[in-house]
């Protein structure tokens, strides 16, 4: 639907439709896992900026139906790229 979407108190890099669903999308990527995987580095209060931009777009388009979040890890190792789908604990 969008990305980059920038809110005053937070920002969102992706917002999809997957389905009926809606999916609000944390993108972080790493060259090596020397400070960490990727999604470990979306903290707590990372998560909540996210949330709240989120609730203002859904009020700004009127949107009330399903939702969630979701953190895209990519890793480059080399050559190589994984990519993991990881749903935050809230």
């Amino acid at each position: 639907i969008t990305e980059n979407y920038y809110w005053h108190f937070g920002e969102i890099d992706l917002i999809l439709l997957r389905g009926k669903e809606l999916v609000f999308v944390e993108v972080k990527t790493r060259t090596n896992a020397d400070f960490g995987l990727p999604e470990e580095a979306v903290s707590d209060d990372k998560l909540q900026k996210i949330a709240d931009a989120a609730d203002h777009w859904m009020e700004k388009v009127n949107y009330c139906g399903d939702y969630r979040f979701e953190i895209v890890a990519v890793m480059y190792k080399g050559k190589i790229v994984e990519i993991r789908v990881v749903e935050p604990m809230w």
